[in-house]
């Protein structure tokens, strides 16, 4: 693979600081460390930036570990991060989470990336168990499924070319892996990333999981301390704020112990993410007005697979960032926070019992009550004049054959699909979209 820059030299180019943003428990970040002190020959400094001033560290601090440096910082992991490169003093700079664990070797394999021209270098992205060989990001879909992301413009974040298909989708499949390809793991019309090519021994990619990357100093730009505190989508802000690509080695891969690969699960969480988006698409020259229109019509296609999945937290934070930004009321356009905005999460639904005791307290409850009584009746008696063979069972007619057997197609519809109480189970869908 060509590169990109001259590597710089100097008296910081032969060694790395590492900047740790400390926000889980102290358990993790020894963990950290622990895996840190292997490698300390190629560790200039560490920089653990925390919220609290008060707390003792020396628990820390052993003779095997490199060197520390504690600062304490704001509550926002952006004003951290921002903190952490004005005090690095090195050419390379890991940026680091704490609830990650670097293997042994992979400051080294990054090293060896980064002296090639890369500005920017990551390994693998690993959950404990996984290996790189059996890593393949995220589930590959169906084709049908592929054809969806294509039509909505939606994220893909796996490699096509473990893409099978039957002999009739294998056309259709050859035309989306030509396209996707021409798009050389940059970002779709949307603007949101894709990640389709992961052959070689390394790859580029414009978006990655910032968990352990190490970044030339002069490639950083600081984070808009506008955004959330929390460092919502702070993986896509930094990506699209670096000047090139980030080189991917699959020599190595950082062990993630946080909420799987999908990073978020929550509809508040994808809510702040697609607010986040569009307000760096309107801050990046690259995206222009069609981009924004293809974005919206991205969330109606998250949107309505979400509604059709039975995922109703994310349906209704897809549907209420749409209707925001559709609306021009982006809130981080007019400097306010997400959080602000409240989010009607709790699903809608009523059950039959409360759908029940509401008629009852209307004229003619006892009316109904009775019809009921009636229909039980008949659905009792019409039991002994059905015939079961294997799984199906046939009606020989009577009063209230053909209402059980709709009820006995619904249950047992209902028993295949998994559902409990009536209610679609919600299944994973767009993992991408919480990747960022």
């Amino acid at each position: 693979m060509p590169a990109l820059y001259d590597p710089p030299t100097g008296d910081g180019a032969d060694t790395i600081s590492i900047v740790i943003t400390h926000r889980k428990s102290k358990t993790s970040l020894k963990r950290l460390l622990d895996s840190l002190a292997v490698q300390k020959q190629l560790i200039a400094e560490v920089i653990i930036l925390h919220q609290d001033a008060d707390e003792a560290w020396d628990d820390l601090i052993s003779d095997s570990a490199p060197p520390l440096k504690f600062i304490p910082s704001g509550p926002s992991t952006r004003t951290m991060i921002n903190r952490g490169f004005q005090e690095a003093r090195t050419d390379y700079v890991l940026l680091c989470h704490d609830d990650v664990e670097l293997p042994k070797g992979y400051l080294a394999a990054l090293r060896r990336q980064a002296e090639l021209g890369a500005g920017a270098v990551s390994g693998m992205f690993l959950v404990p168990g996984e290996t790189i060989e059996s890593s393949t990001q995220f589930p590959i879909p169906s084709l049908s499924g592929l054809c969806y992301r294509f039509l909505f413009q939606l994220p893909i974040c796996y490699d096509l070319q473990r893409l099978e298909t039957g002999s009739l989708g294998r056309p259709i499949a050859r035309l989306l892996k030509r396209y996707y390809g021409s798009l050389e793991n940059q970002f779709t019309r949307a603007g949101w990333p894709l990640i389709t090519q992961m052959d070689g021994p390394a790859f580029r990619v414009k978006v990655w999981p910032t968990l352990a990357c190490l970044i030339r100093r002069d490639w950083y730009t600081p984070f808009d301390e506008n955004l959330e505190a929390d460092g919502t989508a702070e993986c896509l802000e930094l990506s699209m704020k670096l000047p090139g690509p980030i080189t991917v080695t699959r020599e190595v891969g950082l062990i993630y112990y946080g909420n799987g690969k999908s990073l978020v699960d929550s509809g508040k969480e994808y809510f702040k993410r697609f607010l986040t988006l569009h307000y760096l698409m309107r801050e990046n020259a690259r995206f222009g007005w069609t981009s924004r229109l293809w974005l919206k019509w991205s969330l109606l296609g998250a949107y309505l697979d979400w509604r059709r999945r039975g995922s109703h937290e994310k349906a209704v934070a897809g549907l209420t960032a749409l209707r925001l930004i559709f609306l021009g009321k982006n809130p981080y356009l007019h400097g306010r926070q997400a959080d602000d905005i409240e989010l009607n999460l709790a699903e809608r639904r009523q059950g039959v019992g409360e759908r029940r005791c509401c008629h009852d307290r209307r004229d003619g409850g006892d009316r109904r009550n009775q019809a009921e009584r009636r229909r039980g009746e008949d659905r009792r008696r019409s039991v002994d004049r059905r015939l079961v063979v294997g799984r199906r069972r046939v009606d020989f007619g009577g009063p209230g054959d053909r209402r059980v057997e709709k009820v006995d197609r619904r249950q047992t519809r209902d028993r295949r699909s998994g559902r409990n109480d009536r209610r679609r189970p919600v299944k994973p869908c767009f993992p991408e979209l919480g990747f960022l």
